[in-house]
């Protein structure tokens, strides 16, 4: 249900509607999420963005659909021609704990948030639980 709102959503958004409401026969809790669009039947990443602030399903889900199929700098906004070929992925967040170190964590159980400067630059990630192991990465490929 989580991922057909997605679909209405961005819809809509192209389509210049008004935006759906959010369905009433679906958990409104509050979570970090990540909207993911995948493309075509190799399912190639096309779109993923999310936050780790937690808020009401449906305050975020909406602004992060939109998020992340218009406005991921990596890939171009999608078009309505290319919904037809789309998956989405709604990933609600849960269970946060700190690492003790770089490798406190498990390929296909626990997602990873790196921050970290080299050179004077900031960098930061993310990875959902599932890349690592769609990758076949171990967790230093990961990092």
């Amino acid at each position: 249900m989580l991922c057909k709102y997605a679909f209405d959503v961005i819809i809509a958004k192209i389509s210049k509607k008004a935006e759906p409401k959010f369905p009433s026969d679906c958990d409104d809790g509050e979570y970090p999420l990540f909207v993911t669009w995948l493309i075509n039947e190799d399912e190639e990443l096309w779109g993923c963005i999310g936050t780790f602030r937690a808020d009401k399903l449906s305050k975020l889900l909406g602004e992060f659909a939109k998020t992340s199929a218009f406005k991921d700098d990596r890939f171009d906004p999608i078009s309505l021609s290319e919904v037809e070929h789309l998956t989405c992925g709604v990933s609600l967040l849960t269970d946060f704990e700190k690492a003790e170190n770089p490798l406190d964590w498990e390929v296909g159980t626990h997602g990873i948030e790196i921050d970290f400067k080299a050179k004077g630059k900031h960098y930061s990630g993310t990875f959902l639980p599932e890349v690592a192991e769609e990758y076949s990465w171990s967790k230093e490929e990961t990092l």
